[in-house]
């Protein structure tokens, strides 16, 4: 079995997120997930002491999660499930580890209720805004953004 292809696989997720969102959305940027939920997921996966392939795993889901905003708004975790499912095999991920993706992806709608170690990691990840030093400012943004986009 071939291995996955994450870097082509990150590629394709932040070349939608920087061409396909709406500037609408000013907290749900492509900052958002690169510059935000991934290094947090990234981070607390080693510090749980997560093995490769399910970092590797993780870190895809982290990257996909708000894909569905290029789509929509409401519902997008479902949406980016989706375009997860429809685009990961043409990276070489086996059905298995979408299915693990899928329910990591699926931790981050609100209300949370991961149901596992990679799925909180992902929750908390998505939620790792609460203890950032620009909180108020993103929270701005992010209240900004309901306004427009609702």
């Amino acid at each position: 079995m071939r291995q996955p292809d994450f870097e082509s696989a990150k590629e394709f997720a932040l070349h939608l997120l920087d061409t396909q969102l709406s500037p609408q959305l000013i907290y749900h940027s492509i900052e958002h997930t690169r510059d935000g939920v991934v290094p947090t997921a990234q981070k607390l996966a080693e510090m749980e002491g997560i093995p490769d392939e399910e970092r590797m795993l993780l870190l895809t889901a982290a990257f996909y999660h708000d894909l569905g905003h290029t789509e929509g708004y409401q519902e997008h975790e479902e949406i980016s499930i989706r375009i997860a499912e429809q685009n990961l095999p043409g990276f070489n991920y086996s059905p298995q580890q979408i299915a693990v993706i899928r329910e990591i992806i699926r931790a981050t709608r609100m209300p949370q209720s991961p149901k596992n170690l990679l799925g909180r990691i992902m929750a908390d990840a998505d939620l790792d805004i609460l203890s950032r030093e620009d909180y108020f400012k993103r929270n701005i943004d992010l209240r900004i953004e309901w306004q427009v986009v609702r």
